[in-house]
């Protein structure tokens, strides 16, 4: 199904409608008797329960279990693998000495790596602190904002479209029940399949 606008965009008259047309599309294996040529259903009447349906399926818990670092590539990894070659290094030169090795030498590359060493924790220290947001952190957030429902009714459709994606929702018009069925393949459900329907 593709959406289409019925009325007048001018004046801002009118609704938009998910429409399936029997010609443009290839044939149904039960034949043109069992599917109408021209299908029209109004998108109003599915996004509020299906806003609902994803509200229903989704948790402060789980969006909390699931959201991602703030600053996943800001450097964390990159200074955490220098700083454990540094100790590696360190460890390599304490053995060389406990297995007699030239003391005064091995001293002056011992400091150097210990300087080195404390310059990358320095970094470490400074970089940004990951601000992850508790369960009852999101559930106080979104309590503010008036709900999931009204979160994904008031969105922008583009964002509101990123939502739908993210969770792999699919939805299936049965004309002759006048029912949609909706799964959604990536629905973050705490403690729960990940599937829904």
């Amino acid at each position: 199904m593709e959406g289409a606008w019925r009325g007048n965009r001018s004046s801002g008259t009118g609704r938009t409608l998910y429409r399936c047309l029997m010609a443009h599309n290839r044939a149904l294996p039960d034949g043109p008797a069992q599917h109408p040529s021209c299908l029209y259903v109004r998108e109003d009447g599915i996004l509020g329960p299906l806003d609902e349906w994803i509200a229903s399926l989704t948790t402060s818990e789980a969006i909390a279990a699931h959201q991602h670092d703030p600053f996943a590539g800001s450097g964390t990894a990159s200074l955490n693998a220098r700083l454990a070659e540094v100790d590696r290094k360190i460890a390599a030169l304490v053995s060389a000495i406990e297995a007699g090795a030239d003391l005064p030498q091995l001293t002056e590359q011992l400091k150097r790596r210990g300087k080195e060493r404390e310059g990358i924790e320095a970094q470490i220290r400074d970089l940004p602190k990951d601000r992850r947001l508790s369960a009852d952190d999101i559930q106080e957030a979104i309590g503010q904002l008036g709900g999931l429902t009204q979160i994904l009714t008031t969105a922008e459709p583009a964002a509101r479209s990123e939502v739908y994606k993210s969770l792999g929702v699919r939805l299936e018009y049965d004309h002759h029940a006048q029912r949609v069925t909706v799964t959604a393949e990536k629905a973050c459900v705490f403690n729960r399949v990940r599937r829904g329907t």
